[in-house]
């Protein structure tokens, strides 16, 4: 999705809150306390996004170490020990899968956002793809590639969730000012989705330019081909994910318009 698709979708998701507002009643002013359970969810969430960075680029730093064991490595024995590490680091990648979806569960529970479950959902698809390919002992250039675009998605995500806790559901919904930030805070998120989905296409377009390379049939060696398998998976995840971004786009503009 380019900016020529993306300016539009939000401009229309801007004019659908704006005339929702012209047809509204006049607003009444909140009750004390009100939003503050939301509040409170959104930031539990963002500090066990806080958590998940922390996890996660621990395991970048081991995986990079691996890699440069491997490339060192002399002997069977040398190459065993990689794989016995790499099997560890996916039992720790594997903790990072399941605080993910803890944080998934908080946002889905509190109901209020469209764009930030969808996105942990996706980010949570990333932390598997890594775990098995840890499991494969797969610590290249690919694998760290998309831990260090993880690393950075939380990073983003934590700035995110602020903008999203100071500005979004704790806001009236009678109130233009709230929407708009809510609405802004959603659309950046959203944005950040699909800046990943095209660094990613590029990504594996730049490691295989050629269609033929990513045919698992055309692989001899059983482990090239579980490779070619796991990658073709993420090639069609990445395009679920494209279908999944415009359909958060519609259900913000549906919500944020009522």
């Amino acid at each position: 999705m380019t900016h020529r698709y993306w300016l539009p979708l939000m401009f229309a998701a801007f004019g659908a809150v704006l005339a929702a507002r012209a047809d509204s009643p006049t607003p009444t002013k909140p009750r004390a306390g009100a939003g503050s359970g939301s509040q409170l969810t959104i930031e539990e969430v963002r500090n066990r996004c806080k958590k998940l960075l922390e996890m996660q680029e621990a395991v970048f730093r081991e995986t990079k170490s691996l890699d440069n064991d491997l490339q060192e490595a002399e002997d069977d024995k040398a190459r065993n020990a990689v794989v016995q590490k790499s099997n560890d680091q996916c039992v720790d990648q594997n903790k990072i899968v399941i605080e993910c979806t803890k944080a998934l569960d908080m946002l889905e529970e509190e109901g209020s956002t469209v764009a930030f479950p969808e996105s942990f959902r996706l980010l949570r698809k990333d932390m598997m793809n890594v775990e098995t390919r840890l499991k494969s002992s797969d610590v290249g250039a690919m694998t760290q590639n998309i831990e260090e675009d993880i690393i950075e998605e939380l990073k983003q995500m934590v700035e995110d969730l602020w903008s999203l806790k100071r500005f979004g559901p704790a806001r009236p919904s009678d109130d233009i000012k709230g929407k708009l930030l809510g609405l802004r805070a959603e659309l950046k998120r959203v944005r950040s989705m699909q800046i990943r989905v095209n660094n990613r296409t590029k990504m594996y377009h730049e490691a295989y330019p050629d269609e033929e390379q990513l045919k698992p049939e055309n692989a001899k060696d059983p482990k090239v081909k579980a490779k070619l398998e796991q990658i073709q998976k993420e090639l069609e995840e990445l395009s679920n994910k494209e279908a999944t971004i415009q359909r958060i786009i519609r259900e913000i503009v549906q919500r944020r318009s009522k």
